[in-house]
């Protein structure tokens, strides 16, 4: 059963290998500047390799045989790796430790983002300032969409999208202390496109296929693309809505620079490990927090090449005829 998993893991990671440069070269390729597609691309990119080898050995008939090996495949993960998975063959070890490390690393940085969560639970909702209120139901017209908004007694600066079948926003006290009106108004109509969106829906099913890639290093870099096209999509949205990407940019700014953690908790081996995988999901906010300043700052045309629900068709249709002959 073990070696059926590690040959399984393998397929996996060379399939995200050959998806991803296939895909994202398309991507530069047609030049495609809007984030919506490359979101589409890249969810391809994710949801082919941890599915395509179980429904390659249930549907393809003499699939992973020796003779499709021999006559077919066109890349035989054997004869790099060795014929038998197991942990001592030379090809495979690598290969396992390269998964252990992933999955490790998955789970530290999984771990990181649960300890900067805000402490406790949101209280009652609070009542909402007047001319707050206000401007965020002329917002709300102007988007074309109304969901409750919250207000609830949190020190941290946050703002989120919640709920399956009811979407609601919620803001924190903690917000409203280093926000000005403006980029309240901005953040809200960031949730807004969040919320009319379904993204909490999305987010569900990148939960799921994040636990089926949890080992795999390629998916780890996909899926912090795709949570940067969500934030892309949903900024663009705001700065047009509200005609003030200036603002937004001060806001997302203020927000993170608010929600910087430091370790915290009992000393030694723990806190050191704990303040290190902090401080390289600090890094990696950091980078995703300028680059959405940049774009908000620079804006580069939202540019679509000719039919591109056709072309995402295709591009998905190559990638699972070439990682077919691949076994």
């Amino acid at each position: 059963m073990g070696a059926f998993w590690l040959e399984y893991a393998a397929l996996a990671v060379a399939y995200s290998l050959l998806a991803t440069a296939v895909l994202e070269t398309l991507l530069r390729l047609w030049r495609v500047k809007d984030p919506s597609l490359a979101l589409g691309f890249r969810l391809s990119n994710l949801a082919i390799p941890p599915v395509a080898p179980i429904l390659f050995s249930i549907l393809g008939p003499g699939w992973g045989s020796e003779q499709f090996r021999r006559q077919s495949a066109l890349l035989d993960l054997h004869r790099w790796l060795g014929s038998d998975p197991g942990l001592f063959p030379s090809g495979w070890s690598p290969l396992l430790a390269v998964l252990a490390a992933t999955t490790l690393l998955s789970l530290g940085l999984g771990a990181a983002g649960y300890r900067r969560r805000p402490r406790g639970s949101p209280g009652p909702p609070l009542p909402m300032p007047a001319d707050l209120q206000l401007s965020l139901k002329g917002l709300a017209a102007r988007q074309g969409c109304s969901f409750p908004v919250r207000l609830v007694e949190m020190p941290e600066a946050t703002a989120c999208t919640v709920g399956l079948r009811q979407t609601t926003i919620l803001l924190t006290t903690g917000l409203l202390k280093i926000l000005d009106r403006e980029e309240l108004e901005a953040v809200v109509a960031h949730e807004m496109a969040h919320g009319r969106r379904r993204d909490n829906r999305l987010g569900w099913f990148l939960f799921g296929l994040r636990l089926a890639s949890i080992y795999n290093p390629v998916a780890l870099l996909t899926f912090h693309q795709i949570g940067h096209d969500m934030e892309r999509i949903c900024d663009g949205e705001a700065a047009r809505v509200t005609g003030k990407p200036v603002v937004l940019a001060s806001a997302l700014l203020k927000v993170h620079q608010a929600g910087r953690t430091s370790p915290q908790g009992a000393p030694g081996w723990s806190r050191r490990i704990g303040g290190k995988a902090l401080a390289l999901e600090d890094r990696a906010r950091g980078a995703l927090v300028e680059d959405r300043i940049r774009r908000l700052l620079h804006p580069e045309g939202a540019t679509r090449p000719a039919y591109p629900r056709l072309r995402l068709a295709l591009a998905t249709a190559a990638v699972v005829g070439l990682v077919y002959l691949v076994v």
